[in-house]
């Protein structure tokens, strides 16, 4: 800029520059919301920047503007009330002409007014409704320190998010938008519940009809949770404690079912100890259909308990397996013989229509002691020529097969007091025992 007069023209120097700048212009603001109490730092991008520019949102200058380049602003937002304002930039080539890019939002705090359900299990994965105010899309959920990886925004009062996994404990449910993140109140409580267990019932059996009142005992049980008696769930249940519930048994057919306990935390895992059984057991078939004693038959059946006794004929089984309602496994007793198999529960007992075959065994003998020299005679089924005889692993000094149902023996005097074994090498072939000791004296 130059001054003339009729004394000359000025002369130029560095002191006489003028800059014409540009009017400024808005392109774009990150981020384009925030609180009401503002205090967060926006950038906001577009032309014809300089340095001293000033910003507002709106009538509200922001107190602090720093000059990044002619292409960028900081500005720390100033308090305004809640809703939309343009943020314009003014410098000597004049105020940023109002644009829709130029729009910041003053977004209120978000509050939540509860959690459906208020309770899920420890894995996560289960969907959370939160009811409040003052949602906006992009919001997002935390259930405690964790994040929830997917929220969905229904509306400015709803949000929908999968629960993340957590340990058990009860945690607040907070939702952050650029108004800031809900104060934690009691209704944001979600509790994460440990699945239940069931470790054993009270009685174990009840009728056909139900009706019973049945007590189960272990852990996680909550108020509120269902039970179920197989498919069928029991109408009345009693929350006692955290490790004992009480359900009335619904009707059910004969069998045996698994007693499950249902809370948000999760069903209850099947496990032998939540067995019931509805009306006493019964045999329907067993395999195989003979054997000698001490060889293993699998029974099939309904109403199977653990603990069930197994009888074969009037002889009981000294180890019987519980596999499942249906199902047992029993060891053919010393000193058994033909006749049926029974099964017996706290409910009763059930008989099979059809005989057991024992094939070879020992049941009986006589003297029940003597030393050595003794002649012994040993009563049962299945002996032959290749029977041998030993008394507690000792071989017998003579053995004489009288009959398919008796043989002699000498006690030999390596002999100890303790069971006979008769071996067969041919069919029947095996060793069986006495189910009592011979005494050697």
């Amino acid at each position: 800029m130059t001054v003339t007069t009729p004394g000359g023209t000025s002369t130029a120097s560095a002191a006489d520059h003028y800059t014409y700048d540009a009017k400024p212009t808005v392109g774009s603001l990150t981020p384009a919301a925030g609180p009401t109490a503002g205090g967060n730092t926006i950038t906001i991008n577009g032309t014809g920047f300089v340095s001293g520019a000033g910003v507002k949102f709106a009538a509200t200058a922001s107190a602090t503007v720093t000059f990044v380049s002619a292409t960028q602003l900081k500005a720390v937002a100033p308090a305004h009330a809640v809703g939309t304002v343009d943020v314009t930039v003014t410098t000597p080539g004049g105020t940023s002409a109002v644009v829709a890019a130029d729009h910041y939002t003053y977004d209120a705090k978000p509050t939540v007014s509860g959690v459906s359900p208020p309770a899920g299990p420890t894995t996560g994965g289960n969907t959370v409704t939160i009811n409040g105010a003052n949602f906006v899309a992009g919001a997002g959920v935390k259930f405690g320190a964790a994040a929830s990886a997917t929220v969905t925004f229904v509306s400015g009062t709803q949000l929908k998010a999968v629960a993340p996994a957590h340990t058990p404990g009860t945690v607040d449910v907070t939702v952050t938008t650029p108004g800031g993140t809900s104060v934690i109140v009691a209704v944001d409580h979600y509790a994460y519940d440990a699945r239940p267990t069931v470790g054993s019932l009270s009685p174990t059996f009840g009728p056909p009809a139900g009706g019973n009142t049945v007590t189960i005992n272990v852990t996680g049980f909550l108020a509120g949770a269902g039970v179920k008696f197989g498919a069928t769930a029991s109408a009345t249940v009693t929350f006692v404690s955290a490790t004992q519930l009480k359900a009335v048994a619904p009707a059910h057919a004969a069998g045996t079912v698994d007693v499950t306990v249902t809370t948000p935390g999760g069903t209850s895992a099947f496990v032998a100890g939540d067995h019931y059984a509805y009306g006493a057991p019964t045999v329907s078939s067993f395999s195989p259909g003979s054997g000698i004693t001490g060889s293993t038959v699998t029974i099939n059946g309904t109403g199977f308990l653990p603990g069930a006794t197994v009888k074969f004929g009037a002889r009981p089984a000294a180890t019987v397996t519980f596999v499942s309602g249906t199902q047992l496994k029993a060891i053919v007793p010393n000193g058994a013989v033909t006749g049926k198999i029974s099964v017996t529960t706290p409910a009763g007992t059930g008989t099979s229509a059809a005989n057991f075959t024992v094939t070879l065994s020992i049941t009986g003998f006589t003297p029940a002691s003597g030393p050595t020299g003794t002649v012994v005679t040993i009563n049962g089924v299945g002996f032959n020529s290749s029977s041998t005889v030993k008394f507690n692993g000792h071989a017998a000094t003579t053995v004489v097969h009288v009959s398919a149902t008796q043989l002699k023996a000498t006690v030999p005097s390596t002999a100890t007091t303790g069971p006979i074994t008769v071996t067969n090498t041919t069919a029947p072939t095996g060793t069986v025992q006495s189910a009592v000791n011979y005494t050697k004296t």
